[in-house]
């Protein structure tokens, strides 16, 4: 019988790889770990971006990071990976904040993505 995360899991996101227990269980400092935040991003970065893009028709120029996890219903410490990402792609910015409720934005080359993506 296959676990819940072979039949549900992101691993087609992958390069045609199987996700094996040892990547999924990933020692934060391993390249296996990388490869999970990588997938992340993938698989949510657009959403966060569609939810930064929505915020901002509404006026509001920038969501928090418990914001988003309302808005988005992931963990907190995956949206924060997922954000990171996104910050070294520069398609959000990030004002950090002493407490980890870190203020997002879409940047001007996030807002150009959203729209070649979305046509």
């Amino acid at each position: 019988m296959s676990s819940i995360r072979e039949k549900f899991g992101l691993g087609y996101l992958t390069e045609n790889q199987e996700p094996t227990g040892q990547q999924l269980e990933g020692d934060p400092d391993s390249a296996d770990a990388e490869s999970l935040v990588n997938t992340a991003a993938l698989a949510f970065g657009g959403q966060v971006l569609l939810a930064l893009k929505s915020s901002k028709d509404k006026n509001q120029e920038s969501l928090t990071l418990n914001e988003l996890v309302d808005v988005m219903n992931i963990k907190r410490d995956t949206l924060g990976l997922i954000a990171d990402r996104l910050e070294k792609l520069q398609l959000v910015g990030i004002e950090r904040e002493k407490y980890g409720n870190h203020r997002i934005r879409l940047t001007e080359a996030g807002e150009n993505f959203l729209k070649v993506s979305l046509g």
